[in-house]
């Protein structure tokens, strides 16, 4: 053992050298489990020394493989990326949602929207787009059916669209809707009258006439409208001479018989007035201008002009015969 101060000999385990006369410190031997174990006993953590320092075969891969490390960095520039990715990816996604929320909520509220559904039905009907707007117009009824005016302009879309059959259809409608106005009355029958007359269907004119039991549309249309022909005198008992007269409500013609058979178009042409002296039972029938005829009217007159009264009473000798 050598005097770490002046380097002279020393025996082992001397504290001091004879030579200088310095102290000397031993310091013992590290040891890794003694000190851990201590460590442990106290309550520490214990340290080795080597904290911080990586894996020495790590340090000489990478020194040794350059490529590898690179290829590391890519991989973690690749996973920030990616990341980023799925951030903008995330916010693209809620920010469509919004809008197609937005979008939803239009199209809900105008869907709903009378007055929109109607707005855009004249809009296309001006535009002369009638199947667009016959379907807003439809929509528009589905929404509030109250008002007929919207029928009316259905109506008119269907008739430029050439389909007559939707345009009488919802005509007839107005005129069987209680809640038809006499303004809106005279223009449903207008122009259902004017579809009938340009096909000639003077029945069905007649038909809806007498559907109506309006005075004033009845009137209007009177040389349409076909009723039985009427007597001067009504039917019954008669103890004087009848001039029975028919009258009928529009032009044309009144048939008749007097044998109880029916009267048609070859029957007895009406004239002049009957003056009936005896009973008799006579059957009628009126047809107009348009070859529209009327049902049959039928009247019974019981006459006896040779009958004479006495006191209140009947004649014996008339009632022996």
């Amino acid at each position: 053992m050598k005097c770490p101060n002046c380097g002279s000999e020393m025996p082992e385990g001397a504290l001091y050298c004879e030579h200088c006369g310095k102290d000397i410190h031993i310091v013992p031997d590290f040891e890794p489990e003694l000190e851990e174990n201590m460590a442990r006993a106290m309550g520490r953590p214990y340290d080795d020394g080597t904290e911080g320092e990586k894996d020495p075969q790590e340090k000489d891969s990478r020194e040794r493989d350059p490529q590898k490390s690179n290829l590391q960095k890519k991989e973690s520039r690749g996973k920030g990326k990616r990341r980023r990715f799925l951030w903008v990816s995330i916010g693209v996604c809620l920010v469509g949602l919004l809008v197609a929320g937005v979008a939803a909520g239009i199209f809900l509220y105008r869907y709903h929207s009378y007055e929109y559904q109607l707005a855009e039905a004249v809009k296309y009907f001006t535009k002369e787009e009638y199947k667009k707007s016959i379907d807003r117009y439809k929509r528009a009824l589905e929404i509030d059916d109250q008002d007929l005016e919207v029928n009316f302009a259905l109506a008119e879309a269907y008739s430029r669209m050439g389909n007559k059959v939707e345009y009488e259809y919802l005509l007839r409608n107005i005129i069987r809707n209680p809640k038809c106005s006499q303004d809106q009355l005279e223009r449903a029958y207008g122009k259902l009258i004017t579809i009938y007359r340009e096909r000639g269907e003077y029945d069905t004119i007649n038909e809806i006439l007498h559907y109506s039991e309006n005075e004033a549309i009845q009137k209007a249309y009177q040389e349409y409208l076909v009723t039985p022909p009427e007597f001067s005198y009504e039917p019954g008992y008669y103890e004087e001479v009848v001039p029975l007269k028919l009258y009928a409500n529009a032009p044309g013609r009144i048939y008749y018989t007097l044998d109880g058979t029916d009267p048609d178009e070859n029957s007895q042409l009406y004239a002049s007035p009957f003056l009936f002296t005896e009973s008799v039972q006579i059957k009628a029938i009126f047809i107009n201008d348009y070859g529209v005829a009327s049902e049959i009217v039928t009247g019974e007159y019981f006459i006896n002009v040779n009958l004479d009264m006495d006191e209140g009473g009947w004649d014996e000798e008339q009632d022996g015969e």
